[in-house]
């Protein structure tokens, strides 16, 4: 079996998945020192996907206790306040100050941040602690409790058996190291919420030139507009130059379980019809 690390008189972890929470695992383990880190992950390169993440203080504690806060200046989008709406006409029904009143409270700030941007910022410090990460490494099974010397191993989909001291699971939905550490089988398989969701981002400046939208773009504050049986987000990202927005509404049992898609937009507006004008509004 192969073993590969740069440092290989350090114990080896093997972490399965480069995601957020596999590249988190992975710093968390080579800032103590004692490990070699190899992050194995199934994509020929690592894309842009996804959009809005909001970081509460419980994470941008560690963001910043593990040096990686300073990868996201400039990017990151401190809100001033949250704001819930009424779905039919926008009157406000609730706000909140969360910037620098949750910062003072926490001791650490709340967050609005692109998950491409905060993903960038992780695989960067995990460079930087000497981590490696190896693309087009897809993991098809794994050893946990080791051969007969005790030593965990995964194998990928080329038949290549990588040999470590530990294996973390931080493979997704469909993980193969779930299925190798609890019964086969065993959560496996996606299961259906009830709600399905449209997520889609828009430039700064096409919300600054409509009246109605222009408040959006200037101040960084997050608006939700709450109706029956479905809600609608929105917050500004990547140093208030593009606004994300997250809109849930019912799943009727049609639309499967895949994670994500291309969405409808004529679909989207059906779903919202009658709603708050600015909600539904559409940037000149």
């Amino acid at each position: 079996m192969a073993r590969t690390t740069e440092t290989p008189s350090q114990p080896l972890v093997i972490v399965v998945g480069a995601g957020l929470g596999g590249l988190a695992a992975g710093i968390a383990i080579r800032l103590t020192g004692r490990y070699a880190v190899l992050v194995l992950e199934s994509a020929a390169e690592l894309q842009e996907i996804g959009a809005g993440i909001q970081v509460s203080p419980n994470c941008t504690r560690l963001l910043e206790r593990w040096g990686i806060a300073r990868y996201l200046e400039g990017k990151a989008v401190m809100p001033a306040c949250s704001r819930v709406c009424r779905w039919r006409d926008g009157a406000i029904l609730s706000q909140a100050r969360v910037g620098e009143d949750l910062q003072a409270r926490f001791g650490a700030p709340y967050w609005h941040v692109h998950r491409a941007d905060l993903h960038s910022a992780l695989l960067r410090r995990l460079e930087d602690l000497g981590g490696v990460l190896r693309t087009a490494s897809h993991v098809v099974d794994a050893d946990p409790a080791g051969d007969d010397r005790g030593q965990p191993s995964v194998t990928l989909r080329t038949g290549e058996v990588l040999a470590c001291d530990f294996v973390v699971g931080a493979d997704g939905l469909r993980s193969k190291i779930r299925e190798a550490v609890v019964v086969p089988g065993f959560g496996a398989v996606p299961r259906a919420t009830g709600d399905y969701t449209f997520r889609f981002t828009v430039p700064a400046e096409e919300l600054a030139r409509d009246p109605a939208l222009a408040e959006m773009a200037e101040t960084p504050i997050t608006y939700s507009w709450w109706g029956p049986g479905r809600h609608v987000v929105a917050y500004m990202l990547r140093g208030g130059t593009v606004c994300n927005v997250v809109a849930i509404f019912p799943d009727d049992g049609t639309l499967g379980l895949e994670s994500r898609g291309a969405g409808d937009i004529d679909e989207m507006k059906a779903a919202f019809r009658g709603w708050c004008p600015r909600c539904v509004a559409r940037p000149a």
